[in-house]
This record gives structure tokens, sequence and C-alpha cells, in this order.
């Protein structure tokens, strides 16, 4: 009895040392905040990018009107696709203007779209190719547009189209225009041939120009201006029989023009153009051998 007392004794002992010993804690773990990463914005595929609305008054010792005739109001909207398809949609109404007779009398109206692959890169440079269809009262017209530009100086474009046309006597006709253009640093001189060849008969307009340009010099921060003139020196069209009805006396075409860009931010732009459009005949339809127009267009442009 003595020895079992003894040895509840001896563990009540052990007991009471085991539990006097330090405790450990048990180790921290510091939990970082978690990242939330953002998506990058993603471009649409198809965006607009800009639209425009262009007025042209064409004030022409030729009109019957005193305000001109021809005059017209155009919208633009451009729009892209992806990173290499761009495109277009216009609107544009023509309308005489006269101050006796109404400033806005409409003629005819015309509307198109247009489409174009750019980018296409080759060895001999960068092009693009494009589709156009165009809606007026009496035709429509289709066309196929090449673009390249090969370096930083060389650039242009060859269209052809086809005019369906519609109304008595009238013809279908082939298309031609193309413009080859040099440049450094921002000047630039190109050549200008619009050939228009009817189907049914012999009838034919052939039209060629040198064209020069300026760079763009800033007057202000945010105004600039910039120069171009076009020298006309073949003009020429034929009737259904084939016979010469317009001819312009040998380098007597000149048309110099003054453009005006105001940046009033980042996304509007206003601007202006002027031109003046002179020329002296050999043969004109109505006899009349002396021809000249002022040319204004002004308009605001919005950007995306």
């Amino acid at each position: 009895m003595k020895k079992l007392a003894l040895l509840l004794a001896a563990m009540t002992a052990v007991s009471a040392v085991a539990s006097a010993k330090e405790v450990v804690a048990a180790p921290v773990v510091a939990v970082e905040p978690a990242v939330v990463v953002c998506p990058e914005p993603v471009t649409p595929r198809l965006r607009i990018t800009s639209v425009e609305v262009r007025g042209a008054h064409n004030d022409s010792n030729l009109d019957s009107k005193n305000f001109g005739s021809g005059n017209w109001l155009q919208v633009t909207t451009n729009f892209a696709f992806d990173e290499n398809y761009t495109g277009r949609f216009r609107g544009r109404r023509y309308f005489n203007s006269d101050t006796e007779e109404g400033m806005y009398d409409k003629t005819t109206v015309r509307y198109e779209v247009m489409v174009n692959r750019n980018n296409i890169n080759t060895n001999f440079g960068t092009y693009s190719v494009g589709t156009l269809f165009r809606g007026q009262s009496n035709y429509d017209f289709y066309m196929a547009d090449l673009g390249f530009k090969y370096g930083n100086n060389v650039s242009g474009y060859l269209d052809y189209g086809y005019f369906a046309r519609s109304g008595a006597g009238a013809s279908d006709s082939n298309y031609v225009e193309f413009q080859p253009r040099l440049s450094y640093n921002g000047w630039g001189v190109s050549y200008y041939f619009e050939g228009d060849y009817n189907i049914e008969d012999d009838g034919q307009f052939v039209y060629q120009q040198l064209r020069a340009f300026t760079p763009k010099w800033d007057l202000t921060e945010k105004l600039s201006v910039a120069f171009h003139y076009r020298w006309t020196f073949d003009l020429e069209g034929k009737d259904a029989a084939g016979n010469v009805n317009t001819k312009l006396k040998d380098g007597a075409g000149h048309r110099p023009y003054i453009h005006l860009n105001y940046k009033a931010n980042e996304n509007y732009t206003l601007f202006a153009d002027w031109g003046w459009d002179f020329k002296e005949y050999e043969k004109q339809q109505d006899n009349k051998k002396h021809f000249d127009q002022s040319i204004l267009e002004v308009g605001v442009r919005l950007t995306f």
C-alpha cells in the first residue's frame, strides 16, 4: 500500500513538470492580397472611325443661276473592320441656288458605298484593293480600285469602272482613272488621267492634268494651310458619231487651290478649300470659249 502511494506521487510530480514546460506558438503564415487582372479593352471588329459633313458652292460664269448650279451637300461615314479593312458610306444632294427662284432647288441625289482591303505587303511595295458602287438618278456606277505605295516617295492608284446609264440615247461606258504620285518631305507631283469611253457608240471624254502639292504648314497651334495646283493640258470630248464637240486649247486649263484646317481638339476638325478654275476652249458645245468658276468647299470632321 505504501509502495502504491509512492508510485502515484511520483507520476503526479512528472505530470506537473511536463505541464510547466514552455508552449511553442504555431507559425503565422502571411496571406498576400489577391491580384485582380483587368483584361485589356477589346477594339470592336466593326467600328465607325469618322463622320464628315461637307458642302460645295460652284459659282460659274456659265451658270444660269445667279448663285451657282451644281452645288452640293455631302455626308460621309467612314468605318473599319478588323485591322485591314476600311470603307465608307456617302450621300450627296445636288441643288441649284438662285436668290429669286430658290437657294436649294434639288436636282439629283447620289449615294455610294466603298470597301477596301489594305496593307497587302509584297516585295514590290504595299497594295490595297477595293470596290465601289455609286447610284444616281440616271446611272449606276461600279468600280474596282487598286492602290499602291512603294517606300515613302512613290504612291498612286488605278481605277476601272463601268457606267450603266439610263435614258434615251444614253450609252453605257467603260471608265478609267489613274494617278501616280511622287512625294518628298510633303511636296508632291502627280499625273492624272480620266477617260470615259461609250460602248454603244463612238462618244468619249478624255481629261489629263499635272498636279503639284505643298506640305502642310502650321500657322498657329491649331490652324494649318496647304496649297495645290492643277494644270489641265488635255481635255477633249466626242459625240456619239465620233465628232469632236469639246476641246481645250493646248495647256489652257488652270486650277489653284488653298486648303485651311482648324483642329479644334482631338476629335473635331473644321476645314475650308477654295479654288479657282479657268479654261480656254477651242470648241465648246454652247460656243462659249472662256470658262471660269470659283469652287468653295467647307465642312466639319468628327474623328472617333
